[in-house]
């Protein structure tokens, strides 16, 4: 069984890797426009000891990234095409060599000109090319009854938006109770004296 021909350090690495669902964090052809998913957005909300006892509804508002309505999430401005970047030449990955005593050793890297989708593109003028802009929105939060602080509830879905098709992350909303005063002071040990009592 020949070898083939393998000028193309590409081509080299995916027969290596062919049958293994394609080389993973290594690159490949296969990770060209690969969907990213977006990141988790964080809340702080404080509770008072009552709410945090009974369960309450809040509304809160968050900061996060959406897919931008001008280009449709896809970062390119509209009516233009996207072309072959010229840094890796469309493959979407770029090889660096490093000589070591053992010989020359050849790693695959990501292109950071096309950031691995092998083409380049006129940016949106909404989204500079992120296919995402940063927007507040209200949300509607119901807060069970028991929590305590340190809690943490999950939101799905209303984290920051992914990229190329990418799911969204989630929204995770970290509890902080205030102190309740009265509680407090029924709770503070008293020691007294025969002149008198104090805390």
């Amino acid at each position: 069984m020949g070898m083939g021909d393998f000028s193309n350090p590409f081509d080299l690495f995916e027969s290596l890797f062919e049958g293994m669902g394609g080389m993973g964090g290594m690159g490949g052809r296969a990770s060209r426009n690969r969907a990213v998913d977006g990141q988790d957005e964080y809340y702080n909300l404080v509770l008072t000891f009552k709410e945090a006892v009974f369960g309450v509804e809040k509304e809160i508002e968050i900061t996060r990234l959406e897919s931008c309505g001008t280009c449709d999430g896809s970062g390119a401005k509209p009516g233009t095409k996207p072309s072959k970047c010229s840094t890796c030449g469309g493959q979407g990955q770029v090889v660096t060599s490093a000589r070591t005593p053992l010989g020359v050793f050849q790693q695959v890297m990501t292109c950071s000109s096309c950031g691995g989708s092998g083409e380049t593109f006129s940016p949106c003028n909404t989204c500079s090319g992120d296919g995402r802009v940063r927007r507040t929105k209200r949300i509607s939060l119901k807060v069970p009854a028991g929590v305590d602080s340190g809690s943490r509830l999950r939101v799905r879905s209303e984290g920051n938006a992914g990229r190329r098709g990418g799911s969204p992350g989630d929204l995770f909303v970290i509890i902080e109770v205030r102190t309740d005063p009265v509680l407090k002071n029924a709770m503070t040990p008293t020691s007294c004296t025969r002149a008198r009592c104090h805390t």
